[in-house]
């Protein structure tokens, strides 16, 4: 499933999933959406994107790995389940392809923060941090908001990749106003 969305000032915003068979905005900057989920921030940052993007960023394609038909059933440590090893190669892929990787480590509806929430993520913030680091041409930004059950652990990753591309911000409209900022286009 492609979103194809475009807003009065007439930029342009795909959005691709896992299902999608749309290839990418020709020219496009691109954002890949990554960490907790357990508030509904991607289709938060997705809204205020799309409303709020001028022609002057050109077009832009956000790849958000969230399938809200994923079925539990499928095993999740399981590399040889097809669906599993499919999600898992697109999330990579189009991790490692983007201009811009957005992470999320949120708290939940609650204001809770549970054990083991978000812990792929970690490992991917990880791979992100160090291709900004060694390639330069992807930047990162890391929302981890007060409260975050390794808050410490992302502070601590981000403070050694800071001069790399990797910005630390504690709040979801930060990550907004980084991203609308422009400056990480490519």
């Amino acid at each position: 499933m492609a979103g194809l969305l475009s807003n009065p000032s007439n930029a342009t915003t795909l959005v691709l999933t896992p299902e999608s068979t749309t290839p990418p905005l020709d020219g496009s900057n691109s954002i890949f959406l990554a960490g907790t989920t357990t508030t509904d921030w991607r289709r938060q940052l997705i809204r205020t994107l799309h409303e709020n993007l001028h022609t002057s960023y050109g077009p832009l394609t956000i790849y958000d790995p969230i399938l809200p038909n994923w079925s539990e059933k499928i095993p999740m440590e399981s590399a040889l389940d097809p669906a599993f090893r499919r999600q898992v190669e697109w999330e990579m892929s189009r991790a490692e392809d983007a201009d811009l990787v957005v992470f999320m480590f949120g708290l939940d509806s609650s204001g809770g923060s549970k054990a083991g929430s978000g812990a792929v993520s970690l490992l991917e913030l990880g791979l992100a941090c160090e291709r900004a680091r060694s390639q330069h041409d992807q930047d990162v930004v890391v929302c981890c908001e007060k409260g975050f059950w390794k808050e410490g652990h992302v502070r601590m990753v981000c403070q050694r990749y800071d001069k790399d591309n990797v910005v630390l911000v504690e709040t979801l409209q930060e990550v907004q106003e980084y991203v609308l900022r422009g400056g990480w286009h490519h």
